[in-house]
């Protein structure tokens, strides 16, 4: 596997195969995704996996996997009666409850098609899944404990079925919408932004999905949220450099035109006729008249007193 540090767990077991179960690589791993595995967070499958080692390094050569749909309370089991996988479950929760008892993973057997926890078989007698479960004996002291369990579970269970309890949330309606969520698993797994949510199938064949959208926050998560994030700051810089070139293009363009412009003024002054006209009224043209000849008779008059003068006259 490739989601962070997976295991397999061995499916199909003998219950699967005695109803007719197959398949192979169901594991329990990391990423907080998957498409039909048991996903923990990457902390959560590191604790495990050193449960795992400190085990084997203590003797062990296997460790038992339970596998619940959730916390068998009283109050879950009534909240959620009414689900078709309920008869299922409350066979689970006898394994469940005995853990809850002794503290002890519950020795599993299956005979029956069905699952036995802490039975021994009788007289040598073995478990067939598929065959008819053997007389089998149980410690009076494991009886005596799991009646009074029981007991104490049976008044929880009918005090919850009486009191307000939340509804259940939809379960998956089918293959076409559990492939939905698949796809959704992987795209998340991977590290993209998916909406919150799993998408969900309406019963009119639309699609829901919420629109806040997010990532896990994991190795792959934070490595693409990385390359979003450089991918971002290159598109952004191309923007700019895209938007840096048009405005030097458009002020270029700009002086361009002012300087036509300015040229165009320029041949327009050049090539407009000139008209110059001097306009003198007819009063002021006759005191000029008087005043030229003025100054021919103050001219003439002094030149003949000097005539005069030099011969006696």
């Amino acid at each position: 596997s490739s989601y962070h540090l997976a295991f397999n767990i061995g499916y199909p077991n003998a219950y699967d195969r005695a109803n007719g179960r197959t398949g192979s690589h169901l594991m329990v791993h990391g990423a907080c995704s998957s498409s039909g595995c048991y996903s923990m967070t990457d902390a959560q499958i590191e604790q495990i996996y050193a449960f795992g080692r400190d085990a084997f390094q203590g003797g062990q050569t296997e460790f038992q996997i339970q596998a619940f749909p959730f916390r068998m309370t009283a109050a879950n089991m009534a909240r959620y009666r009414k689900d078709p996988n309920y008869e299922f479950w409350k066979m689970l929760k006898v394994g469940y409850d005995n853990f809850e008892i002794t503290k002890v993973p519950p020795k599993v057997d299956v005979c029956e098609k069905r699952y036995v926890f802490n039975q021994v078989a009788a007289d040598g007698a073995t478990f067939d899944p598929a065959g008819a479960c053997p007389a089998t004996t149980q410690p009076d002291s494991l009886k005596s404990a799991f009646n009074a369990y029981q007991s104490t579970y049976e008044a929880a269970f009918n005090g919850a079925v009486k009191a307000s309890v939340p509804a259940p949330k939809p379960t998956i309606a089918g293959i076409k919408e559990a492939s939905i969520v698949s796809e959704w698993s992987k795209k998340r797994a991977r590290g993209e932004r998916v909406p919150i949510e799993p998408p969900s199938l309406n019963a009119d064949g639309s699609l829901t999905a919420t629109a806040r959208m997010g990532r896990i926050d994991s190795p792959a998560g934070r490595k693409m949220a990385a390359l979003d994030a450089e991918k971002a700051a290159k598109q952004k810089a191309e923007e700019q450099r895209l938007a840096a070139i048009e405005a030097a293009k458009a002020e270029k363009e700009a002086a361009k035109a002012q300087a036509l412009a300015e040229e165009e003024a320029v041949r327009a002054a050049a090539e407009a006729p000139v008209a110059t006209a001097t306009v003198v009224p007819s009063e002021a043209a006759a005191a000029i008249e008087t005043q030229a000849a003025s100054a021919d008779e103050s001219t003439t008059t002094r030149l003949k007193k000097k005539l005069l003068g030099m011969f006696g006259g």
